[in-house]
């Protein structure tokens, strides 16, 4: 079962233009990926050991950090593709819902609605790799709840 942490655009949906999927692109080469999505986006092992599921550069803005692993190395990537990209991780580990961003912002109700959230400004690679093992240390209890059985 992977930890799944959903990107996306301050609108809720766009089509990925030039100048995003080039972005995506470079931060993939910078951790040692592809220099282009395959058919469902970005795959590829990290230099530390860990790897990356990234569901995102083929046709809509936004995606999927779909987490086997959680490492600074991942931590690093996922900084790296806000940062370029100015998009909002949703981490899905209950209410208050966490949403990171390297942007200022108080709120992120155009995407979330009513939904009770934080939004948690991040500075660095190290930012995200705190912000990310405290949602996933809620994640469980979160899980849970919502699949019995």
């Amino acid at each position: 079962m992977s930890f799944d942490i959903f990107i996306h655009p301050i609108e809720e949906t766009a089509p990925l233009d030039k100048e995003m999927a080039r972005a995506l692109s470079d931060v993939s080469v910078k951790h040692g990926g592809p220099s282009e999505p395959d058919k469902s986006g970005y795959h590829f092992d990290l230099r530390d050991g860990g790897g990356v599921e990234f569901y995102a550069g083929v046709a809509e803005a936004g995606g999927m950090l779909s987490l086997r692993s959680w490492g600074e190395a991942e931590a690093a990537f996922l900084f790296d593709v806000l940062d370029r990209t100015g998009w909002l991780a949703v981490i899905p580990s209950g209410e208050p819902l966490p949403i990171l961003t390297v942007r200022e912002r108080e709120s992120a109700t155009e995407l979330v609605g009513d939904v009770k959230h934080v939004v948690l400004v991040l500075k660095s690679g190290d930012d995200v790799f705190r912000a990310v093992e405290r949602a996933f240390g809620q994640w469980g209890g979160y899980r849970d709840q919502v699949v019995k059985g």
